[in-house]
């Protein structure tokens, strides 16, 4: 059967990350001029995390931008509380995290150097492209940051969902927005499990991309620059 469609994974796939919570917290403190024990500081950020990350998690699934925005600024609060530090340095830290993470020089978030191109080759040949995600509310905040959300016709953010990959469930998803069968649509993601066992779960086609993989097998590509012939042949298949 013809593809129609392909449902990109974000972190690894069309996106590169660097996002570890706790040091971006302990950064955007330095950012601000705060002097702090940066291993006690980090240990009780790391807890406060663990403890509030149910309530996150329904936070999400509520869809509210503004109260999960609400949800870290409670969380630095609450951390500047335990570390000694005034609140009055809340805001600072947050328009920090926001440039880190958002901004146009952003250490955490960049893009594959390979990635517009296949973007630009998957539509030239006329496929509907997707991102299918296990993220959090700011996947399209990520995506516009880097100038390529209006590049995709469906983005699906597993915790805006309550379900994540492989779960079939959030695959399906994906194709009822799209309104195709699994089978016209190949998702492509760097997780074995997550990708491409959710993938084949949900009858979908996958492709696994495994950038440190110098001699890629069937199914497998080390760079997004071959994807558009690996559908093909895929199709041929």
């Amino acid at each position: 059967m013809k593809v129609k469609a392909i449902t990109f994974d974000c972190a690894g796939t069309i996106v590169r990350v660097n996002y570890n919570p706790v040091l971006l917290a302990l950064d955007c403190a330095r950012d601000c001029g705060l002097q702090l024990d940066e291993a006690g500081a980090g240990s009780r950020y790391q807890r406060l995390l663990q403890t509030r990350w149910t309530h996150y998690l329904g936070l999400n699934k509520l869809g509210n931008e503004a109260d999960c925005d609400g949800f870290w600024q409670e969380i630095t609060d609450d951390w500047l509380d335990q570390i000694g530090i005034d609140r009055s340095h809340t805001l600072s830290i947050l328009e920090s995290a926001r440039t880190r993470l958002y901004g146009p020089e952003s250490p955490v978030f960049q893009l594959f150097e390979d990635t517009l191109p296949c973007l630009d080759s998957a539509v030239a040949q006329g496929l509907r492209i997707a991102v299918l995600s296990n993220w959090d509310y700011s996947l399209i905040r990520v995506l516009r940051s880097l100038g390529i959300d209006s590049r995709f016709e469906l983005i699906v953010a597993s915790l805006l969902k309550g379900v994540e990959k492989p779960d079939p469930k959030l695959f399906h998803i994906a194709s009822s927005g799209l309104g195709l069968e699994p089978e016209e649509i190949v998702h492509v993601g760097d997780c074995p499990n997550d990708d491409i066992l959710g993938a084949q779960l949900s009858g979908f086609r996958s492709v696994h991309i495994d950038r440190d993989e110098a001699n890629p097998r069937p199914g497998q590509i080390n760079s997004l620059s071959c994807l558009i012939d690996t559908i093909r042949s895929l199709e041929c298949s």
